[in-house]
């Protein structure tokens, strides 16, 4: 079987949605199935609808990969507003916190489907522990290469110590929920 690896620059958001322990503890396992089966299809479609390259669930989040870091904003947009839409998440105490990274991933066709890999997932993924419950937190390559109305919604740069990666330049953005 050939594979097709390749490298390519991408938008790279990482969600997750925090509260979902808690939702488990106090409602259950089939209330908590439901919302996270809610949150993955609608999470689909969406993903769809903002031209997302590539999506991967992965526990109660996922990875989304855009070869326009434009669409990356509007499609965070549009899963933070699932909390006030969706009758499954509506009213219960839950929140999404989200990362958004621009680089080069090595692309891969494995026998599940498409893949990313690489140090630019791994970055996207320890800026989302530093994401509050409806922010983005957008590092600085990402920022760069944002439409100039998406950067004035920018909050101050900070600077934070990624083991990884260094020190990361990074800005916050808030997403109202609707």
């Amino acid at each position: 079987m050939e594979t097709s690896n390749f490298r390519q620059p991408l938008a790279v958001v990482f969600c997750d949605i925090a509260g979902t322990s808690r939702l488990m503890a106090h409602e259950g396992d089939l209330v908590t199935s439901t919302v996270l089966h809610d949150f993955f299809e609608y999470s689909g479609r969406l993903s769809k609808e903002h031209a997302c390259t590539f999506i991967k669930f992965i526990g109660d989040g996922f990875l989304a990969a855009f070869a326009n870091v434009a669409d990356g904003l509007p499609f965070a947009r549009s899963i933070q507003s699932l909390l006030c839409t969706l009758p499954s998440l509506s009213g219960r105490e839950l929140g999404f916190r989200f990362s958004l990274h621009f680089g080069d991933c090595l692309c891969i066709e494995t026998s599940y489907g498409k893949d990313v890999f690489g140090d630019s997932i791994n970055l996207v993924a320890h800026l989302n522990d530093l994401a509050q419950p409806g922010q983005i937190v957008i590092s600085q390559a990402a920022l760069d290469r944002m439409p100039a109305e998406q950067q004035a919604l920018a909050g101050p740069g900070e600077v934070v110590p990624i083991k990884s990666a260094g020190e990361v330049h990074i800005h916050r953005i808030g997403l109202a929920a609707a």
